[in-house]
């Protein structure tokens, strides 16, 4: 084998050294240094893909509140209608829905059931005079009649028979009072 031999001064294999590791140093930093750099870039495309999600999302947000803004005139009007009917509901409490009530005693009376008068007032209620053809039909008018909640204490008052041919006639007396 044979030997090497260096006839550089020493001072000068050194500086050699010296100079390789400040380029591999140099090396070492540029290397660092353009990752950082890449690192850098790379959060930069990140940031500028959420602030686009987030611009999405507030356009989003805004029609949604646009939406909200049109829907809100139907709850301000259904307040109102509230309100109003509250006004009215205290307006009428304690008076009676004649209306009502007529029309709830059309529906239920029987087709064998007539009235032949009616009368009545707030305070002392109901009375109902009349004709039926049977006490069977005469039985289910009262029944009908206990069925209308605004009415209370019915009282079939008189009852009496007659026949005309071979048709039974009831005539009947019925009183009652307003629920409180």
């Amino acid at each position: 084998m044979a030997a090497r031999i260096n006839l550089l001064p020493p001072e000068i294999i050194e500086k050699r050294q010296s100079e390789k590791r400040l380029a591999v140093l140099l090396l070492v930093v540029s290397l660092y240094i353009l990752m950082l750099v890449g690192i850098y870039l790379l959060m930069q495309v990140k940031i500028f893909q959420e602030s686009q999600v987030l611009m999405q999302r507030r356009a989003h947000n805004t029609k949604l509140n646009q939406k909200i803004a049109e829907f809100e005139v139907f709850k301000r009007r259904k307040e109102e209608a509230q309100k109003r009917e509250e006004i009215i509901n205290k307006a009428l409490s304690g008076e009676k829905s004649w209306y009502r009530l007529l029309l709830k005693l059309s529906i239920i009376i029987p087709g064998e059931v007539n009235i032949t008068s009616f009368s009545g007032d707030e305070i002392a209620g109901l009375t109902f005079s009349g004709q039926a053809l049977g006490y069977n039909s005469l039985v289910k008018w009262l029944v009908r009649l206990s069925e209308i909640k605004e009415l209370s204490e019915i009282w079939l008052g008189s009852a009496s028979k007659s026949v005309v041919g071979t048709t039974e006639i009831v005539n009947y007396s019925i009183t009652t009072k307003f629920s409180q």
